[in-house]
């Protein structure tokens, strides 16, 4: 009787065991799905904070050339007789319209870039095209909120380089709107290269 009690109490204390491992198993599983599940929520979160913070750069690029368009606009129609004037204006809002095309394509895009497949372009870069043409299009911002803009190129051993033109301006175009932005009216802003 004694040995036919031992042997149960071994067999149940076995079974116990067991069941506790398989318990603990479920439970270790249960953390890591959890924890799998935070991670693909997180990531998801991300993404939708980076496609927001996308969206609103973008946007306030679009805003930044629309004013440079709606700027050189007004001042070619202020000054009608000069020929000169206006086509300076008109190849002002030619540079603004296709730099807004080609945001305008990028906001197109944002399936490639959720996808995780953005690419950099590598093509030839004129500086001083970029500069002129980030310049001119801060040009109307600069002068409605009556800023002093200064450019200064120093020390630059490239002038002509492979990059990706799109994305240079991006910058410099959110430096420079930022800067007028948040700069008072009347103040200076300065671009030094």
């Amino acid at each position: 009787d004694v040995d036919d009690v031992k042997r149960r109490e071994d067999d149940y204390r076995r079974r116990l065991e067991e069941s506790n491992r398989n318990l603990k198993e479920a439970l270790e599983q249960e953390s890591e799905y959890k924890r799998a599940l935070k991670e693909a929520y997180d990531t998801v979160m991300k993404a939708n904070r980076a496609k927001s913070i996308f969206l609103s750069n973008n946007s306030h690029d679009m805003r930044t050339l629309m004013n440079g368009i709606v700027g050189m606009t007004a001042i070619a129609m202020e000054h009608p007789d000069n020929s000169q004037k206006i086509t300076q204006c008109l190849n002002r809002i030619e540079t603004a319209s296709s730099y807004l095309l080609q945001l305008i394509n990028d906001v197109l895009d944002m399936g490639r870039i959720e996808a995780g497949k953005l690419s950099i372009s590598r093509e030839p870069v004129s500086l001083n095209k970029v500069l002129e043409s980030v310049t001119m299009l801060i040009y109307a911002q600069v002068r409605e909120k009556q800023h002093t803009f200064r450019l200064h190129v120093d020390q630059v051993s490239h002038f002509r380089f492979m990059g990706d033109k799109l994305r240079l301006n991006q910058i410099l175009m959110n430096l420079l709107g930022n800067a007028v932005k948040y700069t008072p009216r009347g103040g200076k802003i300065s671009l030094d290269i």
